[in-house]
């Protein structure tokens, strides 16, 4: 009897400690996380460094602290919506490399901030500290609250910038060139198809690679983009009707992502694959009344004036090895090849860019 009570004390020890623990007063709430960032930096490099909040606890703002040898150059609080706010910035007293971030609504559960980076010419290893701060009143400066223990800190490593001799890819900058159209291409309702290639961006809300003229009467098999968040999305549809399918995770980080898309004729299904893993899909029968070859572009939308162009959301970065395929690839087959030197094959379109520097369009 009684070691009987003593196993019933210790019970009832142990059930008042996991109600304690537990208990919603004691839970750390708002805690910040680096969801996504590039593997590697080398100096000179743009990055975009993605933050998620977990937790409930609501905050105001942040301070970002950064090496004294990168630029912050924008910030963008993302909604559980989706929608994307600019955020304004500035330095914190006389310190170049610690920046007050000020949203203009609170910051909570399920919000992303988008840190857009620019790395300095230094190498080594370095660090970035992001803290949440809470205002009690109108003035940040003499009623500001930093909540040192909601801070997280992350480490980098930079190195040198360096060429790849031999591969030459393809660069879209921001001054107002246009797309190019890169293939006449079979990809009517009829069709099954692949479309790969590399990027390397931080662009968002930009045309990757497009059959559509922006048209919503417009009937178009295949549209890549990043959108406001920096996710790769896929589009295809008729009028009054787009289907999409989204990467699981962002790619407009500022490091090289593979992105394959491709769609069975068969089976009625479109699948994404990000650097060889699957990431979503699509089920559709609405049929694409399409006969002949669309054009692909590069880099934007087909558009008939200048004007209709400026507005198609121009591509900035890096692309290379755009491949389309006339069948529809299983993982195996995209993330055996993804990685190989291309090699012409059959049923397969290559648009490569030759053996020297970036060409510059």
């Amino acid at each position: 009897m009684k070691i009987n009570l003593q196993w019933r004390s210790a019970v009832l020890v142990v059930v008042f400690f996991v109600m304690m623990t537990f208990s919603p007063g004691k839970i750390v709430m708002g805690q910040l996380r680096l969801a996504n960032a590039p593997d590697r930096l080398h100096t000179e490099q743009q990055i975009n460094l993605f933050v998620d909040i977990n937790g409930t606890d609501r905050f105001d703002g942040a301070i970002l602290a950064i090496p004294s040898s990168w630029t912050l150059e924008g910030v963008t609080l993302v909604q559980e919506n989706g929608r994307a706010l600019e955020i304004p910035f500035r330095t914190v007293a006389q310190s170049d490399s610690r920046y007050l971030l000020v949203p203009s609504r609170r910051i909570s559960e399920k919000d992303r901030l988008i840190l857009q980076v620019h790395v300095g010419e230094q190498t080594g290893s370095y660090g970035m500290r992001i803290t949440p701060v809470r205002v009690s009143a109108s003035s940040f400066e003499s009623r500001m609250e930093v909540l040192d223990g909601l801070s997280i800190w992350n480490g980098f490593h930079v190195e040198e910038a360096r060429s790849t001799p031999g591969n030459r890819v393809l660069k879209f900058q921001s001054d107002g060139l246009r797309p190019l159209a890169v293939f006449e291409e079979d990809l009517s309702g009829e069709s099954s198809f692949t479309a790969e290639l590399w990027l390397k961006t931080i662009s968002r809300d930009a045309v990757i690679l497009s059959t559509w003229d922006g048209s919503e009467n417009a009937m178009y098999p295949l549209e890549l983009l990043v959108d406001e968040t920096g996710h790769a999305v896929f589009f295809r549809g008729i009028p009054g009707e787009h289907r999409s399918m989204r990467s699981y995770g962002p790619v407009a980080d500022g490091d090289w992502h593979h992105v394959a898309v491709t769609h069975d004729m068969d089976t009625h299904w479109s699948r994404m694959y990000v650097d060889g893993v699957p990431s979503d899909s699509i089920f559709h029968l609405s049929p694409l009344h399409i006969t002949g070859s669309e054009t692909v572009i590069l880099g934007g939308r087909q558009a008939a004036t200048e004007r209709e162009a400026a507005r198609t959301g121009l591509f900035t970065g890096l692309v290379d090895e755009i491949r389309l395929w006339d069948v529809a690839r299983g993982a195996s087959s995209i993330r055996l090849d993804m990685r190989r030197p291309i090699v012409i094959k059959e049923g397969l379109q290559v648009h490569s860019f030759g053996e020297a520097d970036p060409m510059i369009l």
